[in-house]
């Protein structure tokens, strides 16, 4: 084989060799590209805005891992003659968001008894603006906050002997992106969210202005 014919066999191999390095390496991309679709991208899947408007997609991906995945439901109900019930889940194949937020006889001051540290051993932070409440219990293991706003639904008097308020509570469980205040604070963000979401549902009496948002929690 002379010189010419040499070096043609070697370009065409040389040419060969990076063609089906080019192949496979567009095929890698392919199947990669493939996975991070079908099997971390559930929630890009989610509507853009969930849960009555009171969260946004943004927030669920800062929140919960990659998944394969992802639905959210949500529910109204009422129940006897002046209470509103309204409840809402992200549930993925890897973890879950929950809430539910209802109008409720209590106190503040019975509310807050239940969060407190020397009755359940948890501690919390609080924080509160304008008579609404906000607490976050500081637990090992699954994250929560909750939000109390007073409320007057109808059919009840203001000057009644019974108070009433806007409970809202929202859950997480240990698989999520985010971790300690600043979990707390995303989730207790979505609880204020939600309570002046159910404010108006109930369509309580007493007019209220709501702050923008509410004080962040210190750290302990």
């Amino acid at each position: 084989m002379d010189e010419n014919t040499q070096r043609a066999a070697t370009v065409a191999s040389t040419k060969g060799f990076l063609l089906c390095l080019g192949v496979l390496c567009l095929a890698g991309v392919v199947v990669w590209f493939g996975y991070l679709q079908i099997f971390t991208k559930g929630l890009e899947r989610l509507p853009a805005t969930m849960c009555g408007g009171t969260l946004e997609r943004d927030t669920v991906i800062d929140i919960l891992p990659p998944a394969k995945s992802a639905h959210e439901s949500s529910r109204q109900s009422d129940y006897g003659s002046h209470y509103t019930r309204y409840s809402c889940f992200i549930n993925t194949s890897k973890s879950a968001l929950s809430s539910t937020t209802e109008v409720r006889s209590i106190t503040k001051e019975a509310w807050l008894k239940n969060y407190a540290e020397d009755t359940t051993g948890v501690p919390v932070v609080r924080a509160s603006a304008a008579g609404i409440e906000a607490v976050a219990p500081l637990r090992s293991h699954g994250s929560e906050a909750a939000v109390l706003v007073p409320c007057v639904p109808p059919g009840q008097k203001a000057s009644s002997s019974t108070t009433y308020a806007v409970v809202a509570q929202v859950t997480v469980d240990d698989n999520t992106r985010k971790s300690g205040m600043e979990l707390r604070q995303d989730l207790t963000d979505f609880a204020y969210r939600l309570a002046q979401h159910t404010y108006d549902l109930a369509q309580c009496q007493d007019p209220r202005e709501f702050p923008a948002t509410l004080p962040r929690y210190e750290a302990k």
